[in-house]
């Protein structure tokens, strides 16, 4: 096992510049997860830290060993790298049996018969296909063949397990079932993983740190999925993590006011905001509250979506909408389901801060 570092790396083709001096770290032994949109350039980085592309500048190490630096001519082949690899179409051979498939390199690296053969069956069993080892992949189901792959991948005793979107042709609830059974793996094997999704709600439910990517190649912030999700350092990485209001608001003595309107907010920022000056509070809408009375903001629904556990609001404030999720059972309760049309107060539970700026770039983004 070892960490995976790089260092200053850019990566170009032709003209375009997908990353530039990159830095980045994964940990030995841990899920460090790489999220951002489409085109940010997480695959390359997978492809350079398997060997497949070299880095235009910059240096890769695994552990103490330099893998991959054009400045050193040093290019370590990705057969030499100790690293398991799984793609997001499976890439499991059609002809061959779930064993043929899972012991296929082995057989490459010429590794002694009974050898294969025991560690093909251990890491059938780690992957729980213990009795489908002589169907042909069309015989499984989505879920088992991305086991097969994940066996494959394991049965060479990786040091590091490189997944790309593994989950994202698979419906939900295999989803859900394999991103458990992932988190298993890595727990009972020690493998470091890194994995590679758009996926928030996939990225907070495996990672131990998750990297966030913008899409001209930058790295956002790094930190635990509870710090990237509850303490975001910019409003990019405040929507991208999941369904956002942005609410225009203004300073003015000492306060701040949502635009469009004469309504203070709670809480304030504690730095003194220049009067006269325009900037967001940012929440999710379930940190947003109706009640019918002593709220300090005023509001009209304008929407009302009732999904089952969840009653989904969509409310008017001056000039600005806010949407707002409740508890169906609790609203039930406390007498606290709007019509639409009607008036409501609306007290906000977490507010977080951003210039007008970042907000818009992250929207355009």
């Amino acid at each position: 096992m070892a960490d995976v570092r790089l260092e200053k790396v850019s990566k170009t083709y032709e003209k375009h510049t997908v990353f530039h001096d990159l830095d980045l770290t994964a940990y030995d032994g841990e899920c460090f997860t790489l999220l951002g949109p489409s085109g940010c350039g997480k695959t390359v980085i997978m492809r350079l830290i398997a060997g497949f592309e070299q880095p235009s500048s910059g240096s890769i190490f695994i552990g103490d060993t330099l893998v991959s630096s054009l400045e050193a001519g040093v290019h370590l082949p990705p057969e030499s790298r100790r690293i398991g690899v799984v793609f997001q179409d499976y890439a499991v051979w059609p002809h061959k049996t779930v064993f043929d498939n899972v012991i296929y390199p082995l057989r490459i690296q010429k590794i002694p018969k009974d050898e294969a053969v025991r560690r093909t069956n251990a890491a059938i069993e780690s992957v729980n296909l213990h009795g489908l080892e002589n169907r042909l992949p069309y015989q499984l189901s989505g879920g088992q063949q991305q086991r097969v792959a994940l066996a494959r991948a394991l049965v060479s005793n990786p040091g590091i397990m490189l997944l790309d979107e593994p989950l994202c042709n698979l419906d939900a609830n295999l989803r859900e079932e394999m991103r458990f059974e992932i988190k298993e793996l890595q727990r009972t094997t020690g493998v470091t993983i890194l994995y590679v999704t758009h996926d928030q709600e996939i990225a907070l439910a495996l990672s131990d740190r998750i990297a966030i990517m913008d899409d001209g190649g930058r790295i956002r912030q790094v930190g635990t999925p509870y710090e990237i999700f509850e303490n975001p350092s910019d409003s990019y990485v405040y929507l991208f993590m999941g369904v956002s209001n942005f609410i225009p608001v203004r300073a003015e003595n000492n306060q701040v006011y949502i635009e469009g309107t004469d309504q203070p907010l709670d809480d304030p920022p504690e730095d003194t905001m220049p009067a006269g000056r325009r900037f967001v509070a940012a929440c999710r809408p379930t940190d947003v509250e109706l009640t019918r009375n002593g709220a300090p903001v005023s509001g009209i629904v304008v929407r009302r979506n009732f999904l089952g556990p969840i009653i989904d609001y969509r409310v008017t404030i001056g000039g600005s909408e806010v949407r707002v999720q409740q508890g169906t059972r609790e609203a039930l309760e406390r007498n606290l389901i709007f019509d639409e049309g009607e008036p409501c107060g609306v007290r906000f539970l977490a507010l977080q801060w951003y210039d007008s700026d970042s907000s818009e770039e992250r929207v355009q983004a």
